[in-house]
């Protein structure tokens, strides 16, 4: 099964960043990742996404970025 998962951050403070994630067109989930430790928090599930397969990959990709010390306005997961 081919992914991609399309990341978009919606707003950002000292503690946290939180992005909107669309694995299907026009189904919008949220989310937001704790800066310091990296936890990511479910806000909002994508309708369609009852399985979290696109949640899983959204988080995954900003735990990546988090590690390189990012936090981009736009990223994606391709797979």
């Amino acid at each position: 099964m081919v992914f991609h998962v399309r990341v978009v951050k919606t707003a950002e403070d000292e503690h946290w960043a939180s992005y909107s994630f669309e694995g299907q067109p026009g189904r919008l989930g949220l989310l937001r990742i704790l800066k310091r430790g990296g936890d990511v928090e479910l806000l909002e599930a994508a309708p369609g996404d009852a399985h979290s397969h696109y949640f899983l990959r959204a988080a995954a990709k900003l735990r990546k970025e988090r590690e390189a010390g990012r936090f981009p306005d736009v990223t994606a997961w391709a797979s």
